[in-house]
């Protein structure tokens, strides 16, 4: 019983962690792959499967633009915004969330090979075949909707965190609880479209944001930046974030004074 009572915290946010994934990645292919939702069908559909990233071996080539060599069909100038396979030409939505599908779809279609030497395990080994139809409408769309489920699941970790950092862990487990069921958070981790990965973001501000202000070092400042500008690259909606920013560098200021954050009312 003591050990119950010494971790309870944990207990309580662990159980609330596993009903919130349950409830995310319950039913993914809830469409069975009718492709219902229209802007996870314009995503998966007709954009991502056009998006081109360079082979793993030429990825230092690839981040150093001065070893980019003219343009040819093989060997295509990603710098270039007009040809470069990582323009994709649809800009409803930032590009971030493109670009993340793409990169896991290729990543994972490294273990497709593997599918060949686990013929005593056929299903595991379909699995891994599965992985290597990297442009397949069907398979991006589970494959988003999964990446969706987790971001979800994150965000209940997050909003705890947020909770804990302005008034303490049972503040912080009784938002996870809301969040985890919040109807329309279930719902936008069933498919895979960008308000589930800015939800994601807007709380990673939120929570450096308050590190900042209450004196966080620069660690904190610049993951409080990366934060917005992944917020930003998801969707421009964003923008208004950027007062959080100047508000928690605001009282961050005032810190040196004496002032205490909480006694600040822009957060």
């Amino acid at each position: 019983m003591r050990w119950l009572r010494r971790h309870r915290i944990a207990l309580g946010l662990a159980l609330i962690l596993v009903i919130g994934a349950t409830l995310r990645f319950y039913g993914l292919n809830w469409d069975q792959n009718h492709h219902l939702h229209p802007d996870e069908r314009a995503i998966v559909a007709f954009v991502v499967p056009k998006i081109g990233m360079p082979p793993l071996r030429e990825w230092p080539e690839f981040f150093n633009p001065l070893l980019v060599r003219e343009a040819t069909e093989e060997h295509p100038n990603f710098f270039d915004p007009e040809t470069s396979p990582l323009n994709p030409h649809f800009f409803a939505y930032g590009s971030l969330p493109l670009y993340l599908l793409r990169l896991v779809a290729n990543l994972l279609s490294l273990l497709a090979p593997l599918s060949r030497l686990l013929t005593s395990w056929p299903s595991l080994a379909q699995t891994l075949t599965t992985f290597g139809r990297v442009s397949d409408c069907d398979y991006l769309t589970i494959l988003g909707r999964v990446l969706a489920a987790l971001a979800g699941t994150a965000n209940i970790y997050l909003t705890y965190l947020v909770g804990k950092r302005v008034h303490g862990s049972k503040v912080g487990l009784l938002a996870a609880t809301f969040s985890t069921l919040t109807v329309f958070q279930i719902q936008v981790a069933h498919f895979y479209a960008v308000d589930i990965f800015l939800n994601l973001f807007v709380l990673l501000v939120i929570y450096f944001a308050l590190g900042v202000a209450q004196g966080g070092g620069r660690g904190e400042a610049a993951l409080l930046g990366a934060s917005f500008g992944w917020a930003l690259a998801t969707k421009a909606s964003a923008a208004p974030l950027g007062l959080v920013l100047i508000c928690a560098f605001a009282i961050r200021g005032r810190l040196g004074k004496g002032r205490g954050w909480r006694e600040e009312t822009c957060l």
